[in-house]
Parts: C-alpha cells; sequence; structure tokens
C-alpha cells in the first residue's frame, strides 16, 4: 500500500525528526494520539523516515519521502484490547 497522505508535523527545538501532529485520512483531520516508533529506512541513497502512530485506535505506518516532499501511508492494523 502506498496512499498519498497528508500530515500535520512540529519541527521542535532538540528533537531529531519531525512529529506528526495530525493526518488528514478518509476526509477527516485526526489527531495522532501516540508516536509508538520512528525509524529510518533507505531506497537508492535516499533516507526516508518511517513512522508508526496511533489514530483512533488504529494503528498506522506512514512514510516521509524527502525527495518529493510527500507522505504516504504504508499499513493499517486496528488496536485491540488485550
Amino acid at each position: 500500500m502506498e496512499e498519498p497522505l497528508e500530515v500535520g508535523v512540529l519541527f521542535a527545538p532538540g528533537k531529531p525528526y519531525p512529529e506528526p501532529r495530525w493526518i488528514l485520512w478518509r476526509g477527516a483531520r485526526e489527531p495522532v494520539e501516540r508516536i509508538h516508533l520512528v525509524y529510518e529506512r533507505r531506497a537508492a541513497g535516499v533516507r526516508h523516515l518511517v513512522y508508526a502512530l496511533s489514530v483512533r485506535g488504529t494503528w498506522l505506518q506512514v512514510r516521509f519521502d524527502p525527495v518529493r516532499a510527500r507522505w504516504y501511508l504504508e499499513e493499517v492494523h486496528p488496536l485491540r484490547e488485550p
């Protein structure tokens, strides 16, 4: 899956990566509840940032492509209560 996504981010001083604050997903602007993980992935010599986020009880994997300056939704998984 590689669905284009609109993401609002905060570039906080002292933070190594921008922090996603909201996403425009399924026609609604949704706040990011939690950032679970951030890591770097290299493709063709370009460093992409990959985030695991919680939004409305759903775990999303999103990727920032710095060459295109675009965000993409890669995976969607409903979170389940233990």
